[in-house]
């Protein structure tokens, strides 16, 4: 076949089905609220914030430059993905980007956090 045939059928078809208005839910823009409701679980677990508490005033920062230093197993990964995922569902037409040091690292953190 025809790459350019190919590419031109690809775009077409990309065309009708994103010309469409789809109606999603909306969720709430507190990013706590919007744990209970969109993500209240973690890798099958349900969300607690019992055992790291200084999380609950990380979430609620409004500022949007944040550098946050840990330990392992702190729910650093867990805290990004909730922000990347609130910001996009919460806030119609907004756009995020992850960047890491290499696409092993980027890998890792799309298979486990965004299944």
């Amino acid at each position: 076949m025809n790459k350019k045939f190919i590419d031109d059928k690809f775009y077409s078809d990309f065309e009708k089905i994103t010309s469409s208005e789809v109606d999603l839910p909306t969720l709430p823009m507190d990013p706590m609220k919007w744990i209970e409701e969109a993500r209240p679980f973690v890798e099958g677990r349900p969300r607690s914030f019992l055992i790291a508490p200084f999380w609950d005033d990380i979430y609620r920062d409004n500022n949007t430059h944040k550098f946050i230093i840990g330990g392992r197993q702190i729910f650093k990964s867990t805290y990004t993905t909730d922000i990347l995922a609130h910001e996009t569902t919460a806030f119609p037409k907004s756009q995020v980007c992850y960047v890491t040091f290499d696409d092993v690292n980027k890998a890792g953190f799309s298979r486990r956090k965004f299944r």
